[in-house]
C-alpha cells in the first residue's frame, strides 16, 4: 500500500512539472517576452510607456513568427521589429513527370596505369 501511494505521488508531481514547462512554452508562444521567448529579459523598459511599447510588439512578434499574422498585420510602431523575422523554409514541391530519365552518366572505370615517380 507504502508503494502504490509513493508511486502516486511520483506521477502527481511528473504531471505538475510538465503542466508547468508546456504553460511557459505556451506562453511564450503567446508573446516573445514571456519566459522562453525570443525577447525573455528584454521588454522592460525605464518608462511605463516603454515597457507597454515592448510588451504590445512582444505579442505581434510571436503572432508573426509561427504564421498565425502577417508581418503587415502588425501596427506601424511594430512592423520593424517583426520584419526581421527569417521566413519560414517551405520545402520544394515534388513533381512528378511522364518523360523518361536522362541516361544515367559514364561510369569512371580505374585503370591500372601506373602513377609517374615524384
Amino acid at each position: 500500500m507504502k508503494q502504490i501511494v509513493t508511486a502516486f505521488l511520483v506521477l502527481a508531481a511528473a504531471i505538475g512539472v510538465f503542466s508547468i514547462a508546456f504553460a511557459q512554452t505556451d506562453a511564450a508562444k503567446d508573446n516573445a517576452c514571456y519566459a522562453g521567448g525570443a525577447w525573455e529579459g528584454k521588454c522592460d523598459w525605464p518608462t511605463e510607456a516603454e515597457t507597454e511599447w515592448a510588451w504590445n510588439c512582444g505579442w505581434y512578434y510571436a503572432r508573426v513568427f509561427d504564421g498565425r499574422i502577417s508581418a503587415t498585420q502588425a501596427p506601424a510602431d511594430c512592423k520593424f521589429l517583426v520584419t526581421f523575422i527569417p521566413p519560414t523554409v517551405v520545402p520544394f514541391p515534388t513533381v512528378f513527370t511522364t518523360s523518361t530519365p536522362a541516361p544515367s552518366p559514364t561510369p569512371i572505370i580505374p585503370t591500372t596505369t601506373p602513377l609517374p615517380p615524384r
